[in-house]
């Protein structure tokens, strides 16, 4: 971990690609949280074709709260807009950062002093989230929240292992321990698809994470996200790249439970591209067969699976 000196504050690390519609609510979100520390929030426009940069342009700093703007001249996807943020958040000297999706918005101003005071005070805990309400692209509440549990509690990192293909904090949500994260990130995390639940595990090697059942935030469900360009082929490579990943990050003990979740993903992708004709079950056929013991094998109930067509989700 880095020795370097840390001072009491929060990054706020916002990502926005053609969020006009919803950038300002998310903005103002943050410039409205009420703290006893200082603030930064730092935004990455990746290069976005609608109006998000006009928006962001008539917003300034409030209170405690400090605000970055920048605006990359080429789209560079998620990730790669991702890692232009974090490599500003890694030298920096606050203790704290907090992750805002520009399409996303915080609903309570005490959301981050509430989560310092509880890092503040329990050292053992690498960070804290909570709950969300989620919500359409027209503000609409779809009456659920973003997981079902309605009782404070801890994740353990075989928690986000066993997760299946979700991941049950909710970004907009999480407080974390900026060292912890930012001193283990590497080459192979740009690569891959995805970042949250990688970013979790990692945080979950060194303490657990609290979880506070009320909702402080809400998440918008909307056709701009990674389902709407769902493809089986781009799912069971992403998460094969996760799984390899999460392999050479944690220790031996914990490779057979990787191993058992890494089978169930392999089994849904073997399902879905032998049901929509895709030759690519054939390789996913092959790595099922390397890496399945026999009663496992038999407990999938495989040749039902290939005979008789079987959707599993």
């Amino acid at each position: 971990m880095s020795e370097k000196i840390e001072e009491l504050g929060v990054l706020v690390l916002m990502l926005t690609y053609n969020h006009a519609r919803f950038i300002q609510k998310a903005v103002e979100s943050v410039l409205n949280q009420e703290t006893e520390f200082p603030v930064e929030l730092y935004i990455s426009d990746d290069s976005s074709q609608d109006n998000t940069a006009e928006i962001i342009g008539k917003l300034s700093s409030r209170g405690n709260v400090k605000l970055f703007y920048y605006r990359q001249e080429v789209n560079l996807g998620p990730m790669k807009n991702g890692d232009f943020l974090r490599n500003l958040a890694k030298n920096h000297q606050y203790k704290y950062v907090a992750l805002l999706e520009g399409d996303d918005c915080w609903t309570d101003i005490y959301k981050l002093q509430r989560q310092v005071d509880f890092l503040e005070n329990n050292h053992d805990y690498t960070g804290c989230c909570h709950n969300l309400r989620v919500i359409d692209d027209n503000n609409k509440d779809l009456g659920y929240s973003f997981i079902a549990d309605t009782f404070e509690r801890d994740f353990f990192l075989e928690d986000l292992i066993k997760s299946g293909i979700g991941c049950p904090i909710g970004t907009a949500s999480v407080l974390f321990r900026r060292n912890i994260l930012f001193s283990q990130l590497d080459e192979d995390f740009s690569r891959l698809a995805f970042g949250d639940r990688p970013m979790f595990i990692l945080l979950l090697k060194y303490g657990p994470i609290r979880f506070y059942p009320e909702c402080w935030a809400l998440y918008r469900k909307h056709v701009g996200g990674y389902t709407a360009i769902f493809n089986w082929e781009r799912f069971f490579y992403d998460y094969s790249s996760f799984f390899e990943y999460t392999v050479k990050k944690l220790d031996v003990s914990y490779h057979e439970i990787i191993r058992q979740e890494k089978m169930k993903v392999y089994f849904i992708a073997f399902a879905q591209l032998y049901n929509n004709g895709n030759d690519l079950f054939k390789e996913v056929f092959k790595r099922i067969i390397a890496e399945s013991k026999t009663r496992e094998f038999l407990t999938f109930s495989f040749l039902k699976i290939l005979f008789k067509r079987v959707i599993y989700f």
